[in-house]
């Protein structure tokens, strides 16, 4: 568990006036309610502090300089640990890592059945983000298989366009959760910008009208297949958006935040501020005190002290909308992790282009098989693409001793060099968000699950990284003879929607190759270590993992073995598994598929559960490797493309685009 960023003492706030301010100045210009929001007067909010953070500005205040810059302008990455060394008077920290990072409203598809939020805002780097403007060029598994992941989504970078609400991931990019890695040891630069549309969105102009923008490659799609109907029928319920061609917006305030604002807070480290040269506080949004204004942007700081996992979010909007949660059912959320100092983190899964970039096939061999003198030594791992932009390595040099992260994906593969103490050692790392309270519309096969309140139960409601897979839809359409399991006869009871054998794997979206599932891949024997986050606002869920276990407080000297953990709002853990693979508990090496989920029976009814899956057969490089793959020299298609292990020799699983279901 991390601790929390901030602390307010309401015992210096003598009045009922100052309370209601100081609660104001935490959540931004304006709380998002189901109902009008109160508003500070202008710039307080705007144009926070630089310092005494804590203290509640009152109006008539003397105007303090605007800190913020242009939500265009990419960041300058330059090493800023040797100025916190320098104040501090010692050298503590080794080097910089940098983060350009923006928010965005963007639309979360939740799984096959089309269940999906159209107004969904996330965090993602601004080399994944591409304009509105430009018309999507790869839409299906095979486009983006030949991808490299690398790609620049093609923002402007001088800063000139104001871009709030004119931006979308780019072509093949899932949407998941922000994680930003640095090791012990380093300082972390955050360029956050504020891309998020100026006014609030409605669903009714901004969904079901023809000329909405789009957001995201799914858009279209989806609003195609929503139902419609007259203005009593959406008045009632009964249909999602009105047939006419120009819907007029719907009276009331809608059932998400209002407010625009946001900032960038993140549990358990020490934010700081520079200005000319010198460490100062930090920004208020730094530390989830104030918000950055729509298409402006702020630098915030951190020191790097301690390993483990750190969960971020957006205080500006902390109230309000669908289970009273703000802006963090939306998606606002994500993660710093921190690994030991000296780490270096690769990509874990990639596209079959990726895959044959750092590992051509061997000439003369099965057209799946690599040679397996390729996957010895770090050099594989370091690939450049041909704009010198890492394929798997996490980090791109910018400065000497400043390094700018350019994949912040949810799995990595953590290579730890020998050191005094330990030997060299790596370990695959999955990341786990579980969020709740999701605002979900359904497409017209599915409007029963959001007319009726007797399927509140069986509702897309519970999701882990952006993916839900919920009973009601799968119930339905076996029900209905529709999707991949129309003429299942046997599917009857929760076997048929608690696997994969059936309707596929959990949160299944098959045009995303390299990320198609909430499945996280491994390979036998590879040591394994979860970061689970809860990014949901109120319910207190369980993490369970089948079949492996992990000591508590990962303590291998003094804790208990667990195979369960108790996680509560924007708590974060990690689980080092004991033993990592199969050779503990199936020292065979048979195959096997260890589910982990909530616990609780309306959790898994409303979509939470995941899977981590093992490859079979694999290239014979050590007994030890390969395990029960009985020497086998080629390598079974699969998806998506799963790295070996750095350290040793392990097998690798090949892509493929067609998925179970």
């Amino acid at each position: 568990m991390t601790p929390a960023p901030y602390s307010v003492s309401f015992r210096l706030l003598k009045s009922a006036t100052a309370a209601a301010l100081a609660l104001l100045a935490l959540g931004g210009t304006a709380l998002a309610q189901d109902g009008p929001g109160l508003s500070l007067p202008p710039g307080l909010i705007e144009r926070p502090p630089l310092s005494e953070r804590v203290r509640v500005p009152w109006p008539g205040d003397p105007p303090v300089a605007d800190p913020t810059l242009a939500g265009g302008l990419p960041v300058d990455c330059q090493p800023v640990h040797e100025l916190v060394n320098r104040a501090e008077n010692g050298t503590r920290f080794g080097r910089t890592i940098c983060a350009d990072v923006v928010a965005l409203d963007q639309t979360l598809v939740y799984n096959r059945f089309g269940s999906f939020n159209p107004f969904g805002m996330l965090y993602a780097l601004r080399r994944d983000v591409a304009p509105l403007s430009a018309v999507p060029t790869a839409i299906d598994a095979d486009a983006c298989d030949a991808m490299l992941g690398t790609e620049p989504g093609g923002l402007a970078a001088d800063g000139a366009e104001r871009l709030a609400g004119k931006v979308r991931l780019k072509d093949c990019k899932r949407p998941r959760p922000i994680v930003l890695r640095a090791n012990v040891g380093d300082v972390l630069h955050v360029r956050m910008a504020n891309l998020l549309k100026p006014a609030a969105p409605d669903l009714s102009a901004d969904f079901c009208a023809a000329g909405a923008a789009a957001r995201g490659q799914d858009f279209d799609a989806l609003r195609n297949e929503v139902s419609r109907g007259d203005a009593v029928q959406v008045a009632h319920g009964e249909r999602l958006c009105d047939r006419s061609a120009s819907p007029q917006p719907r009276p009331g305030i809608p059932d998400w935040p209002t407010e625009r604002g946001l900032n960038f807070a993140v549990q358990g480290l020490s934010a700081f501020g520079l200005a000319g040269g010198e460490v100062t506080p930090a920004h208020d949004a730094c530390v989830g005190l104030g918000a950055i204004p729509v298409d402006r942007a702020i630098d915030c700081y951190y020191r790097i002290e301690r390993e483990g996992p750190f969960f971020l979010t957006s205080t500006a909007a902390p109230a309000g909308g669908q289970g009273d949660g703000g802006s963090l059912v939306h998606g606002l959320f994500g993660a710093v992790v921190v690994e030991n100092a000296g780490s270096e983190w690769f990509r874990s899964q990639t596209t079959q282009a990726a895959f044959r970039a750092v590992w051509p096939a061997a000439a003369g061999t099965p057209r799946h098989a690599v040679d397996p003198a390729t996957l010895t030594g770090l050099a594989a791992y370091r690939t450049l693409d041909k704009d010198q932009v890492p394929i798997l390595a996490m980090l791109q040099p910018r400065a000497e001793g400043a390094f700018e992260i350019v994949h912040s994906d949810l799995n990595a593969i953590v290579h730890s060099p020998a050191a005094e103490a330990a030997p060299e050692k790596s370990f695959r790392e999955f990341g786990v968000f579980f969020h709740d309270e999701l605002k979900t519309f359904y497409t017209r096969n599915f409007d029963e699950l959001g007319q009726f309140e007797q399927l509140a139960g069986a509702r897309d409601g519970f999701a882990i990284n952006y993916g839900a897979s919920g009973m009601g839809t799968l119930l339905l359409a076996n029900r209905k003879g529709i999707g991949p399991a129309a003429n299942c006869a046997e599917c009857l009871y929760e076997e048929f929607f608690l696997t994969s054998w059936a309707n596929g794997d959990p949160a299944l979206l098959e045009h995303f190759p390299d990320d198609p599932s909430n499945v996280h891949h491994s390979y036998l024997n590879d040591a394994v270590v979860y970061r689970n986050f809860h990014a949901g606002p109120k319910e207190t869920h369980v993490f369970h993992l089948h079949a492996h276990q992990w000591f508590a407080g990962n303590d291998k000297g003094r804790g208990a073995y667990l195979d369960s953990q108790t996680v509560a709002p924007q708590q974060a853990f990690s689980y080092d598994i004991y033993g990592g693979g199969l050779d503990v508990y199936h020292p065979s090496g048979d195959p096997h598929r260890p589910g982990w989920f909530e616990t609780l029976g309306p959790a898994t009814a409303t979509g939470r559960s995941g899977i981590r899956s093992f490859t079979v057969i694999c290239i014979r490089i050590s007994p030890r490797a390969c395990g029960s793959c009985g020497g086998s020299t080629t390598c079974w298609r699969t998806a998506p493309a799963s790295f070996p292990m750095v350290s040793g020799s392990r097998a690798f699983r090949w892509p493929r685009t067609r998925m179970r279901g």
